[in-house]
């Protein structure tokens, strides 16, 4: 007679299960086995059905009664969705008989994970976790749970992790920290981020340093939790994680963006002023324990740096943009004075090579005061900030936000000479806005013939012409414009259709010179406005034509004969209907400009006939657009459209 009351519960449990029917979704009628509760261990004179029917589970059986996904139990008749067979297991076990070094099955997970073999490479994992130390390997899951944007699941590995003895390293932390950065859950992020740095903090075992102080700062910053990340940065001691240039960047970056973000939310133009000014203000604070910092040779200041601080300049007053100036004199040792600039853009040119950045031992900083940007004082053997094509762009931006375009080809000069950079589209960019704010149309087309082909965009052409129209008391603004003209037309594979708006509009606007001359002799000088007319017109056919070919309107003239409009033709209509738009209106301004000329008798009678059938398959080009939309849309109204275009071309014309 069996006198253990444990086993007598399981050879009970064993004949109720052979005495009622099998069923597929039945679950068991064991009783749960309280292992704690029973007066005495299992005894080894247990039945050898009953031995075998609980030993499974306990040993091999018990992971696979494991979700590997997120690490929950199994729901019992609840299918997973993705489990680890038997001949898995088997391949991971032959694995671990050859493989017993810590790198080589750090190596086989990462070589497992990149084939999206997460369960393999789970079990793989936890089976070399009870003979070795292998937290690589668990790096490894951490960072692929969290490049899944699985936050829930990296952080049970995490905790996974420790249970099962195996230590976490200082890259645990790391790949944590960034991955919480990288979530969608940001405020979830935050708070799992905080919690795992607090209890760094207070370990003895692994104490947090710079790197993943500025890790947790970057969480932050993406949450726009500034009450966090002044929390955090709270913790920068003078040792392990004493602040460093990436950490002031982390901070000075986070404050732009949470200016920047009010501009979408439901503020107000003064509120979002404020918050500008106080932002501003906050980041002149920064920078002075920066620029501390910096005296006492603590930390180093590199570009990116400079360029965040001078980001927030760029939001402030016309005072605040300058200052940016007086920075880059201050951290990249370029001096902000109109002479000596015109002095180093001269020893460029004169050069014309780039040279060399100055060694880090020789570079001494300046020890000239500038006005609101305190100078770094002499004595010091840190490097001055290399300058690179971030801070050309915001040196570029700051001329056009103050106005200085004379400073705009000494720095140009500086930058692209003097340090050797390399100007990208958005450096080329830059340059022709802050032009074009100095309405330096002659300096467009010079540069404009230096922009590589691959860098030249429709915008660059649209600063080019628009600094043309803005210099139109300059008596080569048209000349100017007929070469940015030109230099589009053998860039672009189809011409942009503001400039060529826009180069029209040059020609009626340039006529100063002919206002002096219409003093003394008025009948010549409108001959001279109208050669000046006709040229245009004569350059900007062909371009016209060009863009004409691209559209399917010239595939639709049989739709004159039909009432019934497909489907197809429809979607054609949507999908260039824009750009029909535009052309349409380049159309009706060269209408225009032909009719100023004929029936003001701007040019010779031989010369209106000549211009005359053009003027004529432009205006059926006008009809037919007109005559097609209305095809297309129901309920556009023609004669409010051709009242508004009958005022534009006549404010246009005037």
């Amino acid at each position: 007679m069996l006198t253990c009351r444990a086993c007598t519960r399981r050879a009970l449990a064993s004949l109720l299960e052979a005495a009622l029917p099998a069923e597929p979704r039945a679950t068991s009628l064991r009783p749960p086995v309280s292992w704690t509760s029973s007066p005495a261990p299992a005894r080894t004179y247990a039945t050898t059905a009953t031995t075998a029917t609980t030993a499974a589970p306990a040993n091999e059986s018990s992971f696979r009664d494991l979700d590997l996904k997120d690490g929950r139990p199994k729901v019992p008749g609840k299918k997973s969705k993705r489990t680890v067979s038997k001949s898995t297991e088997w391949a991971v076990n032959k694995q671990l008989e050859y493989i017993d070094d810590p790198y080589h099955i750090a190596k086989e997970v990462e070589r497992t994970l990149a084939r999206d073999r997460l369960e393999e490479a789970t079990l793989l994992v936890h089976k070399a976790s009870k003979n070795a130390q292998v937290p690589v390997s668990w790096n490894h899951l951490i960072d692929y749970q969290m490049r899944k944007h699985r936050l829930h699941a990296a952080i049970k590995l995490y905790n996974d992790m420790k249970k099962r003895g195996q230590l976490p390293t200082a890259q645990t932390y790391t790949v944590i920290f960034r991955g919480c950065a990288a979530s969608p859950h940001s405020k979830l992020a935050v708070s799992e981020a905080q919690r795992i740095y607090n209890n760094m903090i207070a370990s003895e075992r692994i104490t947090p340093n710079v790197v993943h102080m500025n890790a947790v700062l970057h969480v932050c910053a993406r949450a726009q939790d500034f009450d966090t990340m002044f929390t955090v940065l709270k913790t920068a001691d003078n040792k392990l994680r004493s602040p460093n240039n990436l950490t002031f960047t982390t901070v000075l970056n986070a404050l732009r963006a949470s200016v920047s973000g009010s501009k979408d939310r439901d503020a107000t133009e003064k509120d979002v002023a404020q918050a500008k000014t106080q932002t501003v203000q906050r980041a002149k604070t920064i920078w002075d324990d920066v620029m501390a910092k910096w005296r006492s040779a603590s930390m180093f200041v590199d570009e990116e740096l400079v360029c965040a601080m001078g980001r927030i300049l760029l939001l402030g007053s016309y005072h605040d943009n300058n200052d940016i100036f007086s920075l880059i004199e201050q951290t990249m040792n370029i001096p902000k004075e109109p002479e000596q600039l015109s002095s180093l853009a001269w020893k460029g040119v004169k050069d014309d090579s780039p040279s060399a950045p100055p060694p880090e031992g020789d570079s001494t900083p300046s020890t000239k005061a500038v006005s609101r940007i305190d100078a770094r004082p002499s004595g010091s053997s840190k490097a001055f900030a290399r300058p690179g094509k971030n801070s050309l762009s915001l040196v570029m931006t700051a001329i056009h936000n103050t106005g200085k375009a004379n400073l705009a080809r000494r720095y140009w000069i500086i930058f692209t000479k003097n340090h050797g950079v390399v100007p990208d589209a958005e450096n080329w960019r830059a340059l022709f806005r802050a032009l074009c704010r100095g309405k330096s149309s002659t300096k467009a087309v010079e540069y404009l013939s230096e922009v590589p082909k691959q860098m030249t965009t429709p915008s660059i052409f649209q600063y080019a012409m628009t600094t043309c129209l803005r210099d139109n008391l300059n008596r080569s603004a048209f000349n100017n414009a007929t070469g940015i003209l030109e230099i589009m037309l053998t860039s672009l594979r189809i011409p942009d259709l503001y400039v060529l708006r826009t180069y029209l509009r040059v020609a009626y606007a340039n006529k100063r010179f002919f206002e002096e001359t219409a003093q003394k002799d008025p009948e010549k000088a409108k001959l001279m406005w109208g050669r000046q007319m006709c040229t245009a017109l004569e350059n900007l056919w062909e371009p016209y034509q060009i863009v004409a070919k691209q559209f399917s309107l010239r595939k639709l003239d049989s739709l004159a004969d039909r009432n019934v409009v497909d489907d197809a033709d429809r979607v054609a209509w949507e999908k260039e209907k824009a750009q029909i738009a535009d052309l349409a209106a380049l159309a009706r301004k060269m209408i225009a400009a032909h009719d100023r000329i004929i029936f003001d008798n701007m040019a010779p009678v031989d010369v209106a006939k000549r211009i005359a059938p053009r003027r004529n398959l432009l205006n059926r080009f006008v009809v037919r657009y007109f005559e097609d939309r209305a095809k297309f849309e129901p309920s556009f109204n023609r004669k409010t459209e051709e009242d508004s275009m009958a005022l534009e071309t006549e404010s246009f014309s005037s």
